[in-house]
This record gives C-alpha cells, structure tokens and sequence, in this order.
C-alpha cells in the first residue's frame, strides 16, 4: 500500500465480522474523513461491541484467508476440469470465483435454480454469469459437494 495516500477495507466481507470498515491514511486525512462523516450522521455512540467484532475479524480471520484462497483455487480447478470454459485460464487471485454459465449454453438464473435445489448458492451478475465466494465456515468439503452438484446440473 505504499504508492496510495489512502485506503479502505471492508471487515465484512472476507474476514467474517458483522459490520465495520477502516479507512486508513495520514492523520490530516483521518481527521478530516472523521469531520466529514461527523457532518454526514455517520457516528454512532456505543458503538464498542461492533469494534470488538472488527478486532477479532482482523486478529483471527485475517491469518486464516489463505484457507478461503486455496478454497476458491480449487473451486476454480474443479471447474475447469467440468468444462474449461466456466472459468479464465488463469486461476482465481483472490476468494471470488466468476463463473461463465453462457458457455455452457445455460442461461445463470436458470444454473443458479438447479443448484439451489441442491443447496448450492451462486450469485447471478447477468444472464451468463455468477459468482462463488469461498469464506470462513466454507471447507473443502464443501467445495467438493459444490462441483458435485454442478457436474449433476451441467452434465
């Protein structure tokens, strides 16, 4: 993060706490993003227990992202062994899968409802793509039941 002056992360996302986000930056910075959020109705008064959810987010999720890559890595490589064409060439960098269903002459609303019914939740972006996110109480297991249940509604 060295060449930016500023930059925000999400702690909901990824790292499983409930709400929160940090801005980071200069103190001159952060005085004035405080100001402006003060101007804007964005303090909250108590707001400790969702901080102490943010701690644990960046104490005890954070170390353990690496398992969200490696789920989604192999996500991205079971796909690719069902049809190469589900996925770009290159593998996932970071814990979010973009699926290509047009490929595969299906329209992503309709793979989507197939899966479902297996208890497999894919999130549609257009009628020829969705997306899976690997995150903490997702295992590998579950990536294996998640390509089973594709290869059952693509095959």
């Amino acid at each position: 993060c060295q060449p930016v002056d500023s930059l925000q992360f999400c702690l909901s996302k990824g790292l499983a706490a409930p709400v929160g986000a940090l801005v980071l930056g200069t103190k001159p910075f952060i005085e004035r993003a405080r100001w402006i959020r003060q101007r804007i109705g964005g303090g909250m008064r108590q707001a400790g227990h969702m901080a102490a959810a943010g701690i644990v987010a960046l104490d005890e999720m954070l170390p353990r992202l690496k398992e969200d890559h490696a789920n989604a890595i192999r996500l991205h490589a079971g796909l690719a062994a069902i049809d190469d064409r589900l996925v770009a060439r290159r593998a996932a960098l970071t814990n979010i899968v973009h699926i290509n269903l047009g490929a595969t002459g299906r329209r992503a609303a309709q793979v989507a409802q197939s899966l479902s019914a297996h208890n497999i939740r894919i999130k549609v972006i257009n009628e020829d793509t969705g997306r899976m996110v690997t995150h903490w109480g997702i295992e590998e297991e579950d990536i294996d039941v998640a390509l089973a249940g594709f290869r059952r509604v693509l095959i």
